[in-house]
């Protein structure tokens, strides 16, 4: 009888240690998931920053050259290169305040439209130019964030 006690427990032990496992495989999947979301959060919340940072600079250019001269002038801006005239590749460092930085590749494509009439307001010498930027995290092939943007430029 003592005999069948001590099989009992052990069974019962072993259950128990199965559980326990499955609670910590459980836990652990919960805490990696957490963090994976966390990781995109913040790689999403820069990637916001850095579009925006692109799309008032891009703004402020009259062309895609001036553009070019000012990207060139950010600290943060580490690559410039060309993407077939209609735009630009610019590979860009985000400093956050813990003291990580994270590397970006940032798509800028531009395109002018001349505008077709100065009936809705606006000079017959303005165009129309359209912004896409795409903002990429390191080596990724899909972006992370896109902001279409678009403003009048005026004819000098």
């Amino acid at each position: 009888m003592k005999r069948e006690r001590n099989i009992a427990f052990i069974v019962e032990l072993l259950l128990l240690f199965v559980i326990l496992l499955f609670v910590i495989v459980v836990i652990t999947q919960t805490f990696m998931k957490s963090r994976g979301q966390s990781l995109y959060a913040r790689h999403l919340t820069e990637a916001v920053t850095l579009a925006e940072e692109v799309a008032e600079v891009s703004a402020s250019a009259a062309d895609l050259t001036d553009a070019a001269d000012r990207f060139d002038a950010m600290e943060q801006v580490q690559e410039i290169s060309s993407l077939s005239g209609e735009g630009l590749d610019l590979v860009m460092d985000f400093a956050a305040e813990n003291g990580v930085h994270d590397r970006y590749r940032v798509e800028l494509d531009w395109l002018e439209e001349k505008a077709a009439d100065s009936s809705a307001g606006t000079s017959a010498g303005s165009r129309f130019v359209t912004k896409q930027i795409r903002v990429y995290f390191a080596e990724e092939t899909v972006p992370i964030y896109t902001l279409d943007s678009g403003d009048f430029k005026e004819q000098a």
